[in-house]
């Protein structure tokens, strides 16, 4: 059974986040074709073109961040995989994601308080005059919500190395 037939709440918020991210991909390469085709072939480009893509692309980043988290899809190397097996190899998995989560929460903290300070000033982008500081929260959010699937991960992986199972030894 998959995880999204398991748990159906994690299903629901998945399908949600992912449809955000392939709309906002999606919106993101109209842009593009609008703003090249206007350039070459009408010699007018679309005003505003590269700060749209800009917005866009921090949504797309840190709209990803929990499904790839969730999903464990980080880039990673198995370079010292073989090292581990067993209890190592849980050891190794937890570590990774209790320091994954620290930075993950570093910058949900950092992102937050950013995303104060551009309220305040009241920062908006220079040709449509959108403010920023929706984005950066939503870009805190985001990191706050990768660090909890993180810290959840992070406990499952501690059940399993205090009681680990006898088909997991």
């Amino acid at each position: 059974m998959n995880d999204d037939a398991e748990r159906p709440t994690f299903f629901w918020w998945r399908w949600c986040l992912g449809s955000v991210v392939a709309a906002t991909l999606f919106s993101m390469m109209w842009v593009t074709f609008i703003d090249v085709v206007g350039r070459y072939v009408f010699n007018h480009p679309l005003q505003g073109a590269y700060e749209l893509t800009e917005l866009a692309l921090a949504v797309l980043v840190f709209g990803a961040l929990p499904l790839v988290t969730a999903r464990s899809e980080h880039v990673t190397t198995a370079l010292f995989d073989g090292f581990f097996l067993g209890q190592a190899r849980r050891m190794k998995l937890l570590s990774v994601d209790l320091i994954s989560g620290v930075v993950c929460a570093t910058l949900a903290w950092c992102l937050w308080i950013q995303a104060g300070i551009t309220e305040a000033i009241g920062t908006e982008s220079q040709v449509w005059h959108i403010p920023v500081g929706p984005f950066v929260y939503v870009m805190a959010l985001t990191s706050a919500a990768s660090t909890a699937i993180l810290v959840w991960r992070a406990a499952e992986t501690l059940k399993q190395i205090v009681a680990p199972s006898r088909d997991q030894a």
